[in-house]
């Protein structure tokens, strides 16, 4: 399902193989990056080749699905699916740190979060920037999805094997003493450190669910 790969080599990202639509996205959020004043660093690219096994199908395992309504089973496809996204989703990060403020003003310039971007990106390049996996929101809903999976799981020693795997890391739960969660308030290496801790634990969760 990949397309053919070349090397690319942007700020941030060790040379590595990419398939031509992303490496093309990518240069494209480098050089509007440039032109508007914020240097997007890229540290993964999103397109990670070990995890070729992991996409070819969101089937899951027999002791699981057989408990499973046939929506609850739609319902568990999805959610692999949309891990398996958020594994291979990339990561970087840009001249605005904790200014979260500056950072939407700046996409809003760039024509990152409306539809009339004045031809300065593409639908695909904007669609590759807000897939970047420190987003919160993006993170938030990986944590909440893999959260919930264990009430699906009825068979009670798959149960324990599958809480076993959930280890959370704190601080997309945890709060800190202005009462926020600890997540927002760490910079670009804390938030990759343990966005990459977040995705092992997806991994390690979909790999327990599908065949």
């Amino acid at each position: 399902m990949f397309k053919e790969k070349r090397s690319v080599f942007n700020p941030g990202l060790e040379k590595g193989k990419v398939d031509d639509e992303t490496a093309a996205a990518m240069g494209e959020l480098i050089f509007l990056g440039q032109k508007t004043g914020n240097n997007l660093k890229f540290r993964e690219a999103g397109l990670n080749a070990d995890l070729s096994e992991l996409i070819k199908t969101t089937k899951i395992k027999t002791g699981i699905a057989k408990d499973l309504s046939e929506k609850d089973l739609e319902l568990m496809k999805s959610t692999v699916g949309i891990l398996i996204s958020f594994i291979m989703a990339p990561i970087f990060t840009d001249d605005f740190g904790l200014d979260h403020e500056s950072r939407i003003e700046w996409e809003k310039k760039a024509g990152l979060r409306n539809n009339g971007a004045n031809g300065q990106i593409s639908d695909s390049a904007k669609k590759y920037y807000h897939a970047d996996s420190l987003g919160f929101n993006r993170c938030s809903s990986a944590t909440k999805l893999i959260s919930d999976l264990a009430k699906d799981i009825s068979d009670p020693e798959l149960k324990i094997d599958f809480q076993k795997l959930v280890k959370i890391p704190p601080e997309f739960v945890e709060k800190d003493e202005n009462n926020n969660i600890q997540y927002h308030g760490l910079d670009d290496e804390e938030k990759i450190r343990v966005v990459n801790e977040l995705k092992s634990v997806a991994r390690n969760v979909v790999f327990f669910l599908k065949v």
